[in-house]
């Protein structure tokens, strides 16, 4: 996370990595179960799997 306040020298802070998400304020963080995920259903075994004249959800998004 980033504090915008600048430091008594007038600079930014140092930027800070994180691993996780942080909701910052009233900010939430939503979370979808699995079970309402789409799926590709592509047949792994054919020669073009996921080719344009397919209707692959993951060639779509």
């Amino acid at each position: 996370l980033i504090d915008r306040s600048a430091n008594k020298h007038g600079h930014m802070p140092i930027y800070r990595h994180t691993k996780t998400l942080k909701p910052v304020g009233e900010a939430q963080i939503l979370r979808v179960p699995l079970a309402e995920l789409s799926r590709c259903d592509c047949d792994p075994n054919k020669p073009d799997p996921c080719s344009s004249d397919e209707h692959c959800l993951n060639r779509m998004l």
